[in-house]
């Protein structure tokens, strides 16, 4: 074997790591392999049986060590119990917070915590067959301790925190120190880019917040002892939020570790969640990657221009960001809306989310600043103009029905309210935001997408889903503005179209010559003279390019 050629850190290394903030993960690591390698245990089911009994009964169950998500299980019954509904997880007491039993150790479930139930009956033995998504070794919460969660993915492009939020010197170190150190290109270690972190505090509380290359895994580690409901709570919003900017929500398999030491060093208790399928789209809205590659070929003023903007999404507003989502559910709501719609494959569908998210956001944008929104501003004035309004429909009363007299009173009592269109148009005025003709149109669109129709003239895939991620273009615009955000954006709607195949062969592919030749046959009465169906083609298809020209002329934009 060839021997493997390594070198002592240099000294400058030796400093970088010896200022480091130190993790431990061995005992992580040990949690997260014995959660993966099964084994046999002991399970309690509480059941009544068919005449209304009472029972509590041990019976055998493994834990399938295979890499399906969730943690399966077979229960093996060697006698069949005196029980009704024997298809049902319920008969069982499966739906119950369940005690599961190695060694004299026991953990504990949550209720309604098995899936996939399966058996067959009658047989002699008989198997209950099931998911675990949910297993812990407390039965009561926990004390507030050093929290950390662990969100394995199978991303193969996995986004690190500190690709998109600024983290300035904040190096980590491992108790694996290969963990911190990665290979040049011809094999030599070198402290790794990859082992920083980023500083976020919600509420006074304050979080590291990583990944792990090692692991294909992101990382929120407390850095104060925390109850366990509220790190839940604090490390959804982390992940949502970094999600928004991302395009990437991680989720699917996660374990929550809770350590008495602030590094890590012991695990003392754990936790096994199974959520939702993770969301991994292309929408990632900020990318400083991409904008700082794009930098050096701007011109000169330009380059100085921008300079300003030449950073990392900054960690102090990240933590901001996180805060007002938190304190706001209408604004959570509209950001769950906008990620979900990125993992739909139907631009419809899609749209249609995006239409229901920004009608939660300016409605939520209208309720902080309504008078703002209101047509007569001043309170004196809008109060006398609608007290003249009632008294004129006082003089109608004995001509009016009493049903209509309520409808108009509503509706005067109103008056001073903003349209529908005005709701979806103001918001963007009061951030300085500028529309233009093609945002207008995309905004007039919401309902067509509501309500399942195609809002576009177009049978193009490519331009359906791109003209539905012009709303989540301007969703982004409002929320980055409402946070405070100062700095480059990516246009979603270009960006798309960019990484499309079919638009890349369209741009490699068109022949100008060829298109100028079938125009001018076509023109001059010579069209028997073409192949019409291959004409048709290419004139098809440069309509395309002309649409993907337009759509991808402005990928980065940059709010000031």
């Amino acid at each position: 074997m060839k021997k493997q050629l390594v070198r002592p850190l240099l000294d400058y290394e030796k400093k970088i790591l010896k200022t480091a903030k130190h993790k431990n993960f061995k005992q992580t690591v040990e949690c997260l392999q014995k959660l993966a390698l099964g084994g046999k245990y002991e399970i309690q089911l509480s059941f009544n049986t068919s005449d209304k009994k009472a029972v509590q009964q041990n019976f055998p169950i493994e834990i399938i060590n295979n890499r399906e998500q969730g943690l399966p299980f077979q229960i093996k019954v060697e006698k069949l119990l005196n029980i009704g509904g024997v298809l049902h997880k319920e008969s069982y007491g499966l739906n119950k917070a369940l005690t599961i039993i190695q060694d004299g150790k026991s953990f504990y479930t949550k209720k309604e915590s098995v899936s996939n139930f399966k058996t067959e009956y009658p047989k002699k033995p008989q198997y209950l067959n099931g998911t675990l998504n949910n297993l812990k070794t407390f039965s009561e919460s926990p004390k507030p301790s050093y929290t950390r969660i662990v969100i394995q993915t199978n991303d193969t492009e996995f986004t690190y925190p500190t690709e998109i939020l600024e983290f300035k010197k904040n190096r980590l170190k491992f108790d694996y120190e290969t963990w911190h150190l990665q290979k040049s290109l011809i094999g030599l270690p070198f402290p790794s880019t990859k082992g920083m972190f980023v500083n976020v505090e919600i509420n006074g509380n304050k979080f590291d917040f990583y990944g792990i290359e090692p692991m294909n895994s992101m990382i929120i580690d407390s850095v104060n002892k925390i109850a366990l409901d509220d790190f839940k709570k604090y490390s959804y919003i982390i992940r949502l939020c970094f999600a928004f900017l991302s395009g990437k929500f991680y989720k699917e398999e996660v374990v929550y570790a809770l350590s008495n030491t602030e590094n890590f060093e012991t695990i003392d208790e754990y936790e096994y969640v199974l959520e939702s399928p993770s969301i991994i789209s292309k929408n990632q809205i900020v990318n400083p990657t991409f904008f700082f590659q794009t930098f050096k070929d701007r011109s000169e003023q330009e380059q100085k221009d921008l300079e300003k903007h030449h950073k990392m999404f900054d960690s102090n507003l990240f933590s901001s960001f996180c805060e007002k989502v938190l304190n706001h559910p209408e604004l959570l709501r509209t950001i769950e809306l906008i990620i979900t719609a990125g993992n739909l494959s139907d631009s419809i569908q899609k749209g249609a989310l995006y239409s229901v998210a920004i009608e939660t956001l300016t409605e939520f944008l209208k309720d902080l600043n309504q008078e703002v929104f209101k047509p007569i501003q001043d309170k004196p004035t809008a109060k006398s103009f609608r007290k003249e309004q009632i008294a004129l429909l006082e003089t109608y009363k004995t001509k009016i029905d009493p049903k209509g007299f309520d409808i108009l009173a509503t509706k005067i009592n109103n008056l001073n309210s903003p349209t529908n269109k005005d709701k979806l148009i103001k918001p963007f005025e009061l951030y300085g935001i500028t529309l233009n003709q093609d945002d207008l149109e995309v905004l007039d669109q919401r309902n067509a997408y509501l309500h399942g129709g195609i809002p576009i003239d177009s049978s193009w895939e490519a331009e359906l889903e791109a003209n539905a991620l012009k709303l989540h273009n301007l969703l982004n615009l409002l929320i980055l503005n409402f946070i405070g955000y100062k700095g480059h954006y990516i246009n979603l709607s270009g960006w798309y179209l960019m990484q499309v195949n079919e638009v890349q062969d369209i741009f490699k592919n068109v022949d100008f010559e060829e298109i100028k030749r079938i125009t001018e046959k076509v023109n001059s009465g010579n069209a028997k003279d073409l192949n019409i169906p291959d004409a048709r083609k290419k004139i098809e298809n440069y309509e395309k390019f002309l649409k993907s020209v337009q759509g991808t002329s402005n990928i980065i934009g940059i709010i000031e």
